[in-house]
């Protein structure tokens, strides 16, 4: 309960990292428990409280971890998830919309669904390995800006836009920006 409780805290704080491995922690002990599939669900949306659950204009019924709350959840808690999913924005013919009004393709939102297990659990691994995923990230991205403003470069000398070189070319700006480095 403990454990769970902090995961909750994570969630109002906007630690989605920290809610999730909480909640991981929590469903290795017990692999039925439904509020740390719901605390990973919420950490998968960004969701802070449950009530903002009712506010999620994604799609989240696809979800496995939606899946397990509700299979794992009490009465409450299926109902709690079907009245959130039910005031999310729906298409005519009851498909749900994103946040511009256009319908969702259910196989891209299984898609980026699955992705985002995907960088859950490497975040995870990256935990496990006591690497902190966040600033690993932010570290990669400052050197690809920095490696794509050299490719920019390479292309203002020759006096054209980085648009409008090939991809070979690019590819050989990119690996004089590697090297550089």
């Amino acid at each position: 309960a403990a454990l769970l409780k902090r995961a909750f805290m994570f969630l109002e704080d906007g630690e989605w990292q920290q809610a999730h491995g909480y909640c991981e922690r929590v469903l290795d002990a017990d692999p039925e428990n439904a509020e740390a599939y719901l605390g990973e669900l919420m950490a998968e949306l960004g969701v802070r409280m449950r009530a903002g659950l009712r506010d999620v204009a994604e799609p989240f019924d696809a979800s496995d971890r939606c899946a397990k709350a509700m299979r794992f959840g009490d009465a409450a808690l299926r109902a709690e998830l079907e009245a959130a999913y039910e005031a999310a924005p729906k298409s005519s013919d009851g498909r749900v919309l994103s946040e511009d009004g256009r319908e969702r393709d259910p196989r891209v939102t299984a898609a980026e669904m699955e992705f985002g297990d995907l960088l859950f659990a490497l975040v995870n691994v990256a935990r496990k390995m006591g690497i902190d995923a966040e600033a690993a990230l932010r570290a990669s991205n400052a050197k690809f800006r920095r490696r794509f403003a050299q490719i920019e470069r390479a292309a203002w000398e020759r006096g054209r836009n980085v648009e409008d070189l090939s991809l070979d070319e690019m590819e050989a700006c990119w690996q004089q920006a590697k090297e550089e480095e």
